[in-house]
This record gives structure tokens, sequence and C-alpha cells, in this order.
């Protein structure tokens, strides 16, 4: 994988969604997927709202541009 290419936050997604795999393929009850993506997961989320911070904090994404309204519709809808 060439990380000049694949970015901080799209290694984390894709961790994500290879706990994800994971859980299903294992049939870990709703219990058991929560405690395992809390554990696996979390660091990588919390990646993820630091990455989307950055970006908006620093003006590094114009907030009317997709990518702007589609970090701040995330971060509205972030439950922690």
């Amino acid at each position: 994988m060439n990380l000049s290419y694949v970015g901080v936050h799209q290694l984390g997604a894709r961790l994500v969604y290879h706990n994800d795999a994971f859980a299903r393929e294992n049939n870990l009850t709703a219990e058991e997927r929560l405690s395992f993506h809390q554990e696996k997961s979390e660091p990588a989320m919390a990646g993820l709202a630091e990455w989307m911070a950055k970006k908006i904090d620093e003006r590094l994404v114009e907030p009317n541009s997709v990518l702007g309204e589609a970090i701040r519709y995330v971060q509205k809808h972030w439950s922690k």
C-alpha cells in the first residue's frame, strides 16, 4: 500500500471495515461486536475525528465544499 497516496484517515476507515467484517464472519453477538469495536476500532475513529477537525479548524478544506459539508455532517451526527 502506498502511504503517500493513502491517507491515515483512509487507513483508519479500512481498519474499521476490516474489524466489522471480522465480527460478522465470527458471528459475534451485538454485545461482543460493541466490545470488539470499542477496543479495536475506537483508536481509528479517534484519528478520523482528529483529521476532520484539523481540516476544518486549520481551514485546509473549504467549509462549503463537498468535503467540507461532508465533514460537518459527520461532526454534527457524531455520537460518543
